[in-house]
């Protein structure tokens, strides 16, 4: 038992960790009034939108979402042997989570997790390649839709643990698995591929 918490904290501390990394940064500094009159109009004028932030693209919901049944369908060959622990559904949130029953070897501790949150912007590529912890995942339809895929890895003292987020205007999807045995990892492109499936990219 006490090697799910340890294992569920470190999901947890990695799906935190991608959140207050695409949370955006607040200058607290107070800039120093403006004294030159003479500033052409060019500046004032709103610079063109860019599909990268989600302003000029459309905006995805998860209203085809009803179920973690549904959302787990996409990784059910990971899941086969775990129970639904988390069932979460909001307007903000969604939160669906699959642990082992009855770990009882180190194999055994395992967890798979889908989550679903409301983002107000998507993160740049420049803004990613300047956080060490967050690899990106190039992806051309990802792109064509203003949207960005990104990772984390964490390791504890039983398994290693991933998380890979993709990121459109609207939503950020974030799927978490530790290491399978007999699988490939769910991380990387195969997560990213995951996460376009259910957001019907």
């Amino acid at each position: 038992m006490t090697s799910r918490f340890v294992f569920a904290g470190a999901t947890a501390a990695l799906l935190f960790a991608l959140t207050a990394c695409s949370a955006p940064t607040t200058d607290t500094a107070v800039p120093e009034p403006d004294t030159d009159t003479s500033a052409s109009t060019e500046a004032t004028e709103p610079a063109p939108d860019d599909a990268t932030n989600g302003s000029d693209a459309e905006s995805f919901t998860w209203d085809h979402l009803t179920s973690c049944e549904q959302i787990g369908a996409p990784v059910a060959q990971y899941t086969a042997d775990l129970v639904l622990v988390e069932n979460y559904f909001s307007e903000y949130e969604i939160q669906c989570e699959w642990e082992h029953p009855d770990p009882v070897e180190w194999v055994d501790v395992r967890t798979v997790s889908i989550t679903l949150a409301q983002n107000s912007f998507v993160l740049t590529s420049e803004q990613l390649a300047m956080t060490e912890s967050l690899v990106e995942h190039p992806d051309e339809a990802l792109a064509a839709v203003g949207g960005v895929a990104y990772s984390m890895d964490m390791e504890t003292a039983m398994t290693g643990v991933s998380a890979t987020t993709v990121s459109v205007p609207g939503i950020d999807l974030t799927v978490s698995a530790s290491e399978h045995a007999s699988l490939p990892p769910l991380r990387d492109a195969a997560a990213v591929e995951v996460a376009k499936q259910l957001l019907r990219i």
